[in-house]
């Protein structure tokens, strides 16, 4: 399985669809995930 992951802070922009393209190109299991809205814990 191939994990794309979108760091993006703004969702559906250039780089979710750029994450998404080279997903769409592998023949394997994909999973896509976008970090656009999600709060996390910096330490």
């Amino acid at each position: 399985m191939i994990l794309g992951i979108s760091g993006s802070p703004r969702p559906n922009r250039i780089t979710d669809h750029a994450v998404k393209e080279v997903l769409s190109n592998y023949q394997g299991e994909t999973k896509f995930i976008s970090l656009a809205g999600k709060k996390y814990l910096a330490v």
